[in-house]
């Protein structure tokens, strides 16, 4: 969020309208545990989630009783919380010395929204990183305000406080007869969908107070919780079963696979003849800033591989694709090395696609790869989720490590720049595991449903001598992995989804190993042809079965609603059909990687990376004389800026 000398305090405006010490403020809100306060007709509740920094420490209170008839959540920086909350409890106590009444909450809200305000407009102090939900009763009745000081019915703040909004808007209208047992459900099921997954809502970490009429603002403590919170979980039980799952849904615009609505299909899918072509332009590109103007024009009047170009000894785009290749494979190597601790599979997945897609609008000549390649593993340790310290990864490289770190830290913007911050990538490790673990759970199914079957393979090579299925998957999984990471030097990961990648290396290891059936398990589980049990209900893609009757058919039919009869317009294949459209996608990918030439030997260099050194671009090379004069040149004009 750093926006350069825009956000030095709150004085200064942005070029775009904006003020950045506010907007800090805000992210300080969005990332503090989530609190709700909801209100009936007679009654206002606050619920909130408290956290605990480490786990020598207790949970930090989120609830601050301000008065009888006020009290308050909060959510962001503590600190700032009980300073306010310190400021209101004054100025109730000022109203009640003075008129012997409660102060309204109107006016509270009033004083203090002031008081919030001022460091946002004078410069000295910064903002307040804090959002309270204030709840009260006084003569106007019930008041759930918003951190914004405007009076609501129900509100939520606080990180993951979309899910509790949701579940505010929908039980709206029940709010304002409930109960006050009912109302402290309602925000204690509001409050649980802001949890992480793994995390229960309990009396530890979560906080409960009420207000309302004829009743002080009181705060719970955890056994007066803990009954709620067991009535909550007891009722989310009794509701399981009473619902029925529909038959066959129509998939939902959010049930679609991750895949379908991301950057890596839209921004990042071409054809063989796309990626040939973008090769091409940028290698001409490359071409033209280093080959003289005169020469240049000479280029233009002939064909790549001229006489004007091989005068500069400038590398045709083949001979660029097949350094990329041989930089993977370098990749692989130093991915290897690391073992305490050990990478996961995604990290060169991400790093293989990542270097793949930065040299189809960057040239070798222009960017050396053995630089690239560093920044894009380091990169790719971050994205997917296994960050590792740049001393920790340097470590790794056998020499040179001070500089490549140097570099790395200066090239990692620029190669996300370079990427359009599409950072995550969709590898096929994880669907190929899916394939093995279900091939797993077929062929036992398969045997329990056909018992005489395995007593007719006891010949060698057959079923019988296969390892148990743990050994298996094991031996299949690291067998597979090794496959992709040597498939990663084709353009796979650029023209085909990461499903049909794993699937099409799934079938390879299905030729290696022809008594596992891998085919057989994909033509009649995978694509339906003739799988093992038949499901248990026709669905209206179905109806043109031969073994659907016509009555059946007839009731799926009735129960299609207008925008169903839409949806259902697009043409549905028959399990065959999907069949024959795979096998012949899998045979082209076949074909692909049994024409490519593929690189598994280090030692071997070949022509076109002597005369890389020879024709790359000296305004980009960190050791040139060309760039240390540009970086001093740049240098000086940020020294006029100061």
């Amino acid at each position: 969020m750093f926006r350069n000398q825009y956000d030095h305090d709150v004085s200064v405006w942005s070029p775009q309208g904006r003020i950045h010490q506010i907007e800090y403020a805000m992210e300080a809100v969005k990332q503090g545990s989530a609190a709700v306060a909801l209100k009936s007709k007679d009654n206002c509740v606050i619920v909130a989630l408290k956290r605990a920094p480490s786990e020598l420490s207790s949970y930090q209170e989120k609830i601050i009783p301000i008065d009888t008839h006020v009290g308050m959540a909060i959510t962001g920086l503590t600190a700032d919380g009980f300073l306010l909350g310190r400021s209101m409890r004054r100025e109730c106590a000022d109203n009640k010395w003075a008129y012997n009444e409660p102060l309204p909450i109107s006016r509270l809200l009033s004083k203090i929204s002031l008081k919030m305000q001022v460091p946002t407009q004078r410069y000295g102090r910064r903002p307040f990183g804090v959002g309270m939900l204030v709840t009260g009763f006084d003569a106007q009745g019930p008041h759930c305000p918003s951190s914004n000081a405007y009076d609501c019915k129900a509100f939520a703040v606080g990180s993951r406080s979309q899910s509790a909004r949701t579940y505010l808007e929908r039980h709206l209208d029940q709010f304002l007869d409930s109960s006050l047992d009912e109302l402290i459900q309602h925000g204690l099921a509001a409050l649980k969908g802001c949890l992480p997954t793994e995390t229960e809502l309990s009396g530890k970490n979560c906080a409960l107070a009420v207000v309302g009429k004829g009743l002080n603002f009181t705060v719970y403590d955890e056994e007066m919780v803990q009954p709620y919170l067991d009535s909550l979980a007891a009722k989310a039980i009794a509701v399981e079963p009473t619902e029925p799952p529909p038959v066959a849904p129509e998939p939902m615009e959010e049930d679609k696979p991750a895949y379908v609505t991301s950057t890596q299909l839209y921004n990042w899918q071409f054809t063989a003849e796309e990626l040939a072509a973008q090769r091409l332009d940028c290698n001409a590109a490359a071409r033209r800033r280093l080959i003289p103007p005169k020469e240049s024009q000479q280029l233009e009047k002939h064909d790549v591989g001229s006489t004007a170009a091989n005068e500069v000894n400038c590398l045709s785009a083949d001979e660029e694709l097949k350094i990329v290749k041989r930089y993977i494979l370098i990749m692989k190597a130093l991915f290897d090395t690391f073992r305490d601790p050990k990478l996961p599979a995604d990290v060169f997945g991400f790093a293989a696609t990542y270097f793949k897609r930065f040299y189809l609008s960057h040239s070798v000549m222009d960017f050396f790869p053995r630089e690239m390649m560093l920044t894009a593993l380091y990169l790719a340790c971050k994205a997917a989720d296994f960050p590792l310290g740049l001393q920790h990864f340097t470590s790794h490289i056998p020499r040179n490590r001070e500089r490549y770190s140097d570099f790395i830290v200066n090239s990692e913007l620029f190669l996300m720049e370079a990427l359009h911050y599409d950072l995550w990538i969709h590898t096929p490790y994880r669907p190929l595991c899916g394939l093995i673990v279900d091939l797993i759970a077929y062929r036992a199914l398969r045997r329990k449903l056909n018992p005489q079957e395995d007593m007719q393979k006891e010949q060698p090579g057959s079923e019988a001598d296969l390892p148990s299925e743990v050994d298996l998957v094991a031996s299949l999984k690291a067998d597979g992995y090794e496959l992709i990471h040597t498939w990663y030097q084709t353009d796979l990961c650029l023209t085909v989804p990461p499903s049909q990648f794993a699937l099409a290396v799934f079938m390879q290891l299905g030729r290696l190993q022809p008594q596992l059936g891998i085919e057989e398990f994909v033509r009649n589980e995978v694509c339906g042809c003739n799988p093992l049990r038949e499901p248990p209900k026709k669905t209206h893609l179905d109806t043109d079965d031969e073994d659907v009757d016509s009555d059946e058919a007839e009731d799926v039919g009735k129960k299609k609603t207008e925008d169903e009869n839409k949806k259902s317009a697009t043409v549905h294949f028959t399990p065959e059909q999907r069949w024959s459209q795979l096998s012949d996608r899998l045979e082209q990918i076949n074909a692909i990687v049994a024409e490519f030439e593929f690189i598994s030997d280090l030692a071997q260099f070949g022509d076109e990376e002597a005369r890389l050194e020879s024709c790359r671009n000296p305004l980009y090379d960190p050791l040139s004389e060309e760039y240390a004069a540009a970086k001093e040149r740049a240098n000086s004009l940020l020294a006029t800026l100061d």
